[in-house]
């Protein structure tokens, strides 16, 4: 039987005790394996959002559950729940090991690589019956984390309760990850009701190194240029474009990111149209996207400088 792979979101597991001071009674030890985690897509090493489950200890046994009757269509693989996960009650047969009664499943500490170019420690869940799939920490558990934190204090002086951001992927940026919640219409004056904003997404990219922070949303219908801080930052942190392949996926994101900027309904499925080749309008230094009917305009194209850092998105009319 081919064995199907499945992958959750994961934790830096392993740490060394803090010793007591002298006299002092030793702090109570946080089990390692307790806790809240998500799903963790190996293949494209990132999370997958909101699918939460939970490792807890009854007795001296440890339970998983959260996922029964989930089917991954997210990760297009299978029923977890075929696996019966939440029958199992583990034991540690090791620091980084567990495993049930009869050795039929067992849950151990490995690394796999992420999206950043660097890696995760996660905790493969293995079985004789199905699936194989990975754990990672939620970031929540980890208070530590500098996203975390950036986000806290982001949402806080908004007065924006954290629960609203919500995981996006964009290949933009490198070393950053994305967030995006919802913003309330904005009515038009009185005499131009074409101005008018409807509920839309803000975006927050944030440093997963250093906590850096930056917004990109639109705050009226004219707001000028909302994409360029997103432009800055994938100069700043070295993103080029210098083949079609790269062209097409810096398009596709540019315009979804656009997108969702005015619409809280665009439907990201129409960037999958976009395919450079070939210049822009026989301009140097660009890309051509093809023929696209977005934001008043028939085509999509990329412009770069001479090293190929972005600097605009084009659209307009064909003549």
């Amino acid at each position: 039987m081919k064995q199907c792979v499945v992958v959750l979101a994961a934790v830096a597991f392993l740490s060394l005790p803090l010793l007591p001071s002298s006299g002092a009674e030793p702090a109570a030890e946080k089990d390692p394996w307790v806790g809240s985690y998500l799903l963790y897509d190996a293949e494209k090493g990132r999370p997958v959002p909101d699918r939460p489950m939970t490792i807890t200890k009854i007795g001296d046994r440890y339970a998983v559950s959260g996922l029964e009757g989930y089917k991954f269509a997210e990760v297009g693989k299978a029923w977890l729940a075929d696996m019966g996960l939440d029958r199992y009650r583990f034991a540690e047969a090791g620091k980084t090991v567990l495993a049930d009664k009869k050795n039929a499943v067992g849950i151990s500490v490995v690394s796999v690589p992420s999206t950043d170019g660097g890696r995760k420690t996660v905790l493969l869940v293995d079985s004789c019956y199905g699936p194989t799939f990975h754990l990672i920490r939620r970031v929540q558990d980890s208070p530590d984390d500098p996203v975390e934190k950036a986000l806290t204090t982001y949402c806080d002086k908004l007065k924006l309760a954290r629960d609203k951001l919500k995981p996006y992927e964009l290949d933009l940026v490198p070393g950053t990850k994305v967030f995006r919640y919802q913003l309330p219409a904005v009515p038009a004056p009185a005499k131009e009701p074409w101005m008018r904003l409807g509920v839309r997404f803000a975006f927050v990219f944030v440093d997963s190194k250093t906590g850096r922070l930056f917004e990109c949303k639109r705050t009226s219908y004219e707001s000028p240029a909302p994409c360029r801080p997103v432009v800055e930052a994938m100069k700043k942190a070295g993103r080029k474009v210098t083949t079609d392949k790269e062209a097409t996926t810096v398009m596709r994101d540019l315009v979804i990111l656009d997108g969702f900027l005015w619409y809280v309904d665009f439907e990201p499925s129409r960037a999958k149209a976009i395919e450079a080749h070939g210049q822009y309008r026989k301009r140097p230094n660009t890309f051509f996207g093809g023929i696209m009917n977005w934001q008043g305009g028939d085509d999509v194209g990329l412009e770069v400088d001479k090293e190929g850092y972005v600097t605009n998105l084009l659209g307009g009319h064909v003549r």
